[in-house]
């Protein structure tokens, strides 16, 4: 199927793909529409890992000890976070991991706390 537009100049019927206008010689642009969904889901999984890493730190023998293992939590927390956000802020798939890693933060940043 063939489809036609008209001369950004002329207004002659032309084909939608044509360069330029073969009555006018007025160049023609293209359009080309972006997906609004493309890109990588990298950051909500970056996010994800994160807050689970986050959570299994915290976890593994009850509680934070030290201020090192508190710092590092805080650590994962915040690139977490910022993941997490840009993600979502972008729309970029993997934005339901992106949640979950906001999610398993959140809770591993509660215990932090909790044990300040």
């Amino acid at each position: 199927m063939t489809t036609f537009a008209h001369c950004r100049a002329c207004g002659q019927s032309l084909h939608t793909r044509a360069a330029v206008c073969p009555y006018c010689g007025a160049p023609q642009q293209q359009v080309v529409a972006a997906s609004p969904s493309a890109g990588s889901p990298a950051l909500g999984i970056v996010s994800c890992v994160l807050g689970v890493l986050m959570l299994l730190a915290v976890l593994t023998d009850g509680f934070p000890s030290d201020r090192d293992e508190l710092l590092g939590a805080f650590g994962l927390t915040l690139t977490a976070v910022i993941c997490a956000g840009l993600s979502t802020y972008h729309q970029k798939p993997g934005r339901i991991a992106a949640a979950v890693g906001l999610v398993a933060a959140g809770i591993g940043l509660l215990i932090c706390i909790a044990n300040l």
